[in-house]
Order: C-alpha cells, then structure tokens, then sequence
C-alpha cells in the first residue's frame, strides 16, 4: 500500500469502486442470456404458423406442441442441472457452455433448416438459456460495486422484455419486406450472430471473486479481485 502511496496510486476494490465500462460490458454480454430466451421464445410462437402455413402444411398438433413447449422445457431442465454444477464448479465456464449451447442449436437450425432437428435444437438452446438464467444474476452480482449491485440485476432481468420487443418487431420487419418458405430459417441467424458475439466476450470475463471466497480460495480471490479491478478500472 505504501508503494502506491509513493506512485501515487491508490487501492481499487471492487465493492467501492466507480461504474467504468468495462462493468457496463459484462453486464450486457451477462444480460443477453435473458434477451434472447425471450427472443427464441417469440419466435418459437411464431415458428408453428409460419412453417404450417408456408411450408409444412402436414404438421400434425402434437409436433406444433413440441415446436411450442420444447425451448421452455430446455430451460427448466438447463437451470437446474447447470445451477446445481455451478454451485460446486463455479459460475464462469458455465456461463461460456451456455453461449456455446445457444450457438450450436441456433446454427442447426439455421443450416439444416429440418422440423426434427428443429425441435432437438430449441430443447438445446432453452438448456443453454435455463444456465444462463440461472447464472447471470449471481455472476452480475458478485462483479458489480455493492451500491449498484440491485439495480444491475434488475437490469439484468428486464433485458427478456427487450428480447420479446426485438425478435416479434425483427419477425414483422422480416415478412414485411420478403415473405418466403425459408423465412423462418433466416430468423434463426439473428440467435446465431448474438450467441457469437457472447461467446466472444465471454472469453475475457474473470472468475467471480464471490464464489472464489466462499470455496475458501484465498490465494486465487486475491489474483483475481485484482484482475477484476484492472479490468474494469481501465478497459
């Protein structure tokens, strides 16, 4: 302490420090989770009339009902088998699977563009989704400066309500300018292009220095409370 005295330095904590934008980063990678589980669930609604009248006019009730519920089952199933791994192996590299997952699912889909595949790819996305919901409100808590942490969770949270408003206004804009049997598939790319991006991200984020704490890590809680502030101070 008294060498940064010296520089004229000073100690940065993470529970003290000023919001930089390198916390605005994390929580809006963090948040997209919540963006676009409401997001494919739009468009999951909005799948069964386009494919049964455009393309698939053989779609039977029980096939329109998987298409329906399966991105929700995924969720319920993902948050609490990814919650319960988390809890005993940390939040960081399930938040990256969870990207990764979307990603896959929605890449699937996008490219084979089969009603099969369609409904295992939206029981994957929604597994990925369920982790992030059951990440991300932990991990933006744990980063975030204590005076901020309730308002960027909340944030956090209200991004779903964001996901619905963009993907039902991207579908509208989308069948307003083509309407084409294959529209469907396309809509699928946006999933894909914003799980990259947080995949991509996610590549840079610390482990929370809560969790480290609370295992009992006092060595790596140290390395990386201090990785955490240098980020957010100067990035």
């Amino acid at each position: 302490v008294s060498l940064k005295k010296k520089q004229g330095l000073k100690m940065v904590y993470l529970d003290t420090m000023p919001l930089r934008f390198g916390h605005f980063r994390v929580l809006i990678t963090t948040a997209m989770g919540q963006f676009l589980g409401a997001a494919v669930a739009t468009l999951s609604g909005v799948l069964i009339p386009l494919l049964a009248i455009v393309q698939h006019h053989e779609l039977d009730s029980v096939t329109q009902g998987l298409i329906a519920s399966m991105e929700l089952i995924g969720i319920m199933v993902g948050s609490f088998v990814i919650g319960k791994l988390a809890d005993k192996d940390g939040y960081l590299p399930f938040l990256r699977l969870s990207s990764i997952l979307v990603f896959i699912g929605a890449l699937v889909v996008y490219v084979t563009g089969s009603i099969d595949l369609l409904i295992h790819s939206l029981f994957v996305m929604g597994f990925g989704i369920g982790g992030d919901f059951a990440l991300d409100s932990d991990y933006v808590d744990e980063v975030m400066p204590k005076r901020w942490q309730e308002t960027m969770v909340g944030i956090t949270k209200s991004f779903s309500a964001l996901g619905n408003l963009s993907a039902g206004g991207g579908i509208l804009v989308l069948c307003s300018i083509e309407w084409t049997a294959e529209i469907w598939r396309q809509i699928f790319l946006f999933v894909v292009f914003l799980s990259f991006l947080m995949i991509i991200s996610r590549l840079f984020f610390f482990k929370s220095p809560g969790f480290l704490i609370a295992k009992g890590n006092a060595t790596e809680y140290r390395r990386t409370h201090s990785l955490c502030c240098y980020f957010y101070d100067f990035m």
